[in-house]
């Protein structure tokens, strides 16, 4: 694995459900798992809980990240876009 390719489909599964129950998100959209060697990236767009403005926006953004690393600590980097709509 030295180029990368999609992590497998149920931890791609397990990680989109931790993230679809969390009470910052409204929708997920689509999410991307990608497989280096041990690490893996995450790529999210989602409907993130707007409320509060950009400032509390970009906090709760943060804390999904990180209770996602936590919880999934092969998960090195993640990228997360919110939207309103896919």
């Amino acid at each position: 694995m030295l180029i990368g390719q999609s992590a497998d489909p149920e931890f791609t599964a397990e990680v989109r459900a931790f993230i679809e129950a969390r009470p910052e998100i409204q929708k997920v959209f689509n999410s991307i798992t990608y497989q280096m060697g041990d690490e893996v990236l995450l790529s999210v767009k989602a409907q993130v809980d707007g409320t509060g403005g950009s400032a509390e926006m970009v906090r709760r953004i943060n804390a999904v990240e990180a209770a996602v690393k936590e919880k999934f600590p092969v998960i090195r980097w993640s990228f997360f876009e919110p939207d309103v709509q896919d």
